[in-house]
């Protein structure tokens, strides 16, 4: 839908949309188009042509320079770790419900629900917290929030509060996991894994929309470019730990395989306190660098 329909935008391609896009740039099905005309009043009330934008070859690459900024780099290695952990919980769901429990075809697949409730549940509940979070920490520091009005990010410590509502849940998310794999090796009613699923997708999808929240707070100038970022390290990420998931887990057993994903989970809440703790000092370092023209 997006190759046939999804028009062009990009001021640098199509400026103010007077211009019409060409080539790979062009939906194949164009229904919304400037017309000659259009483009002759533009250049005709400006009295500027209208001329090609200057495009340079797209760096894949380009938005992994975000890993050098020491807050940036914590949140993609933390996000990375949740959503291998993740990867790794649904990957295994429903082969390990059939080794160990025999279940059929179609129980196999309702072993789903639990966690994907959780999430639903969680997204909205996240939302509100994190709005909480944020007018609390304001009152603390003594900042007024003025919707219509942006809140300079110099003088306020986004990181706590974006972090204070859901650290903690990195830590029971670890202690959750760690149970969920000795519930499944111990082969204990049914029940406990799937009750356990329910309360580690109330957790983790928690921490990913904190983490997503406060990447975007962090890079307003280039969202995208952030987003791009967390993208890649997530992916690779969780590429690395699938390969050897299947391998991992009849080797050692599911008790310990999940006791290994807790323990970086640990290490994710330790980095995020320390981000927490000292986010901002480190914003406050990079921006005196860059007044001084080092960076």
């Amino acid at each position: 839908m997006m190759v046939l329909f999804l028009p062009e935008t990009a001021r640098s391609i199509v400026a103010n949309g007077s211009r019409p896009a060409k080539g790979i740039n062009k939906p194949l099905v164009p229904l919304v188009a400037p017309k000659a005309r259009d483009v002759a009043m533009a250049e005709s009330i400006s009295g500027v042509p209208i001329r090609e934008g200057h495009r340079k070859f797209p760096n894949p690459l380009a938005a992994l320079k975000l890993l050098r900024i020491p807050g940036t780099a914590i949140i993609l290695v933390a996000y990375g770790i949740n959503y291998t952990v993740y990867c790794c919980l649904q990957a295994s769901l429903s082969t390990l419900f059939v080794d160990i429990y025999g279940v059929s075809g179609l129980v196999a697949g309702l072993v789903y629900i639990p966690f994907g409730v959780a999430v639903a549940l969680s997204a909205f509940a996240t939302g509100r917290l994190l709005d909480i979070s944020y007018k609390k920490t304001a009152a603390e520091n003594g900042i007024s929030i003025v919707k219509s009005k942006e809140t300079d990010l110099k003088a306020f410590p986004i990181e706590r509060a974006r972090l204070r509502t859901v650290i903690l849940s990195v830590a029971l998310s670890a202690f959750l996991v760690m149970g969920y794999g000795w519930a499944l090796q111990a082969r204990v009613s049914m029940a406990v894994p799937l009750v356990l699923q329910f309360f580690i997708g109330l957790t983790i999808q928690g921490i990913f929309t904190a983490l997503n929240t406060l990447l975007v707070d962090l890079h307003q100038d280039c969202p995208s470019t952030a987003q791009a970022a967390c993208n890649f390290v997530r992916c690779e990420m969780a590429a690395a730990c699938l390969a050897a998931l299947d391998a991992l887990i009849r080797r050692i057993g599911p008790g310990w395989s999940f006791l290994l994903f807790g323990v970086t989970l640990f290490i994710e809440f330790l980095m995020l306190l320390l981000l927490q703790l000292r986010g901002m000092k480190w914003r406050h370092a990079r921006s005196e660098v860059r007044y001084l023209g080092h960076d």
